[in-house]
């Protein structure tokens, strides 16, 4: 795409392509550089935790909320008053990008930099990976008081634990979440003083700007957590069908994962968002219904493409996780629904302030009962035909 709009569009000089050729491929390689290094130290100090996945998760959630509050932190001048053009960038970071030399030397730091780490983690993979792997002696057990639980509440804690005991899936999964929640508070932040214009602003155009809001809350399930919920049983799966469970039962408990960690979230972020940022009652109500009803729903469609595309058969476990048909299929069925929201709400809208305002919601509670009724009518019948 950017050589296509800077071809055509722009008149972009040979040298210019060349060092934006250079400067794109060797970018990737400071980030590659800095998470070998952070996730290999970050191996190592965690390797004798007892819960070692739970806090490499909490990290890794920090550190995405760190990326998105640092460039909000920076933006201001020191006296409190915002950048005028903070895309102008100094003639020092430019210059890769209109000097072929200097495009070279960008390069060939960046190789250099990444290598370092490669260097070191090469030299020394027998010693990190025994201190990995070997821990202390498990402290001496201790009685405790036998709990019983029903059998969805069990389940329930079980997802629970796993959706935060394993990095890559909490982070794939929670990643819209983090978002959704942060990018409100970021820009009632970056206004600061001029918050009360910006809750007239709002309060002036919530027939148009309601449709955005809800989309946007909507990101919170954009990856439902039951996009790999079946697949991440894998081989143990037999296990779970042995178990004198209902399938029902198995699928409603991976569902509530899903409204805990991501509809709940959502539903509170568009109410209580909605109403600060000035949104009358009528739009934060159809908001919060439009947010509950497409989340529950996209999460139904993602367990469905789960149990239809399950991948059992996995050694690491980013494959259920990231290279799925199901994590595919799951994230465009999300896209399109938050589109046809999107859609829907604002064409609406510009005939007629309530008109939106009621098709947002009556759209998404039709695809909650399409993803209900899909669900009762085929969830079991596929999976019960698992490991057949």
């Amino acid at each position: 795409p950017f050589w296509i709009f800077g071809g055509a569009m722009m008149p972009f000089s040979v040298e210019t392509h060349l060092c934006v050729l250079l400067v794109l491929f060797f970018v990737p390689l400071l980030p590659s550089a800095l998470a070998v290094f952070v996730g290999a130290l970050l191996a190592v100090v965690t390797a004798r935790m007892k819960r070692k996945e739970l806090v490499q998760t909490i990290f890794f959630i920090l550190v995405i909320v760190a990326a998105c509050l640092l460039p909000v932190l920076t933006s201001g001048t020191g006296d409190g008053t915002a950048i005028e053009s903070p895309l102008e960038l100094p003639a020092w970071l430019r210059a890769p990008f209109e000097k072929f030399w200097a495009a070279c030397v960008f390069a060939a730091g960046s190789a250099a930099v990444f290598s370092l780490p490669c260097v070191f983690i090469g030299k020394n993979f027998a010693r990190l990976n025994t201190m990995i792997l070997t821990r202390k002696s498990s402290s001496a057990y201790k009685k405790k008081e036998l709990k019983t639980s029903g059998k969805v509440r069990a389940l329930f804690r079980k997802e629970i634990k796993a959706l935060f005991s394993c990095p890559e899936y909490s982070i794939n999964a929670l990643s819209g979440t983090i978002i959704a929640v942060l990018v409100p508070v970021i820009l009632i932040v970056t206004v600061r003083g001029e918050f009360s214009d910006l809750r007239a602003a709002v309060f002036a155009n919530s027939a148009l700007i309601a449709p955005y809001f809800t989309a946007f809350m909507l990101f919170s399930s954009l990856t439902p957590t039951t996009y790999c919920s079946i697949s991440l049983e894998g081989k143990s799966l037999w296990i779970l069908r042995s178990a004198p469970l209902d399938g029902g039962q198995v699928l409603l408990s991976k569902m509530l994962v899903h409204l805990a960690a991501e509809t709940l979230p959502g539903v509170l972020v568009a109410a209580v968002f909605g109403g600060v940022l000035g949104f009358g009652f009528f739009y934060v109500l159809s908001s919060v219904l439009c947010v509950a009803a497409m989340s529950a729903a996209l999460g139904g469609f993602a367990l469905l493409l789960n149990l239809r595309f399950p991948v059992l058969e996995w050694e690491k476990i980013s494959v259920p996780v990231k290279q799925s048909r199901s994590c595919l299929f799951s994230m465009l069925v999300s896209f399109a629904g938050l589109g046809l929201v999107l859609l829907i709400g604002a064409l609406c809208a510009s005939v007629n302030a309530w008109l939106g305002a009621v098709m947002m919601p009556l759209f998404c509670f039709a695809c909650l009962f399409l993803s209900l009724g899909l669900l009762s009518a085929c969830g079991r019948k596929l999976y019960d035909r698992l490991l057949r």
